[in-house]
């Protein structure tokens, strides 16, 4: 017998969903708010960092439709070869125009902005992430 009833897990959907609503609110307030700083100000850090985490928040958000079992297993090949790096190339732009905003020895990071116009590195980052943390069936593709 199941530990709860049926439509709890379409109640659990119907509050997912209420909450990717809220979060669109929430993210549009906060971007135009950044923008409205950064025109007045004309100090641009904010925005690179609002660029970048926006699509990893909402792809965290939605990956947790995925996650079938809370428990802890750590797939370490996925989260060396693919987390990570996608995670160091989507906060590559924030991180060098934060701290090291006259590093003219660093190249110049513009390149990810315009080679990741749809945002898809901090995407798969963020699907990455989850399945790498809280383990993928043995029948996967990701598993071998």
């Amino acid at each position: 017998m199941r530990p709860y009833p049926t439509w709890f897990t379409y109640v659990v959907k119907l509050l997912w969903l209420a909450g990717l609503f809220v979060l669109l609110v929430v993210s549009y307030t906060l971007g135009l708010t950044i923008q409205k700083k950064v025109e007045a100000t004309f100090i641009i850090e904010p925005l690179f960092w609002f660029d970048s985490m926006v699509p990893l928040v909402f792809v965290l958000y939605v990956s947790l439709l995925f996650v079938k079992g809370w428990t802890f297993k750590l797939h370490m090949p996925l989260f060396i070869c693919v987390t990570l790096p996608c995670l160091i190339l989507s906060l590559y732009v924030p991180i060098v125009y934060t701290f090291l905003p006259s590093a003219a020895y660093f190249p110049d990071p513009y390149w990810l902005l315009t080679r990741d116009s749809f945002r898809i590195i901090p995407v798969v980052a963020g699907l990455t992430l989850f399945t790498s943390l809280f383990g993928v069936k043995r029948d996967s593709m990701f598993y071998k």
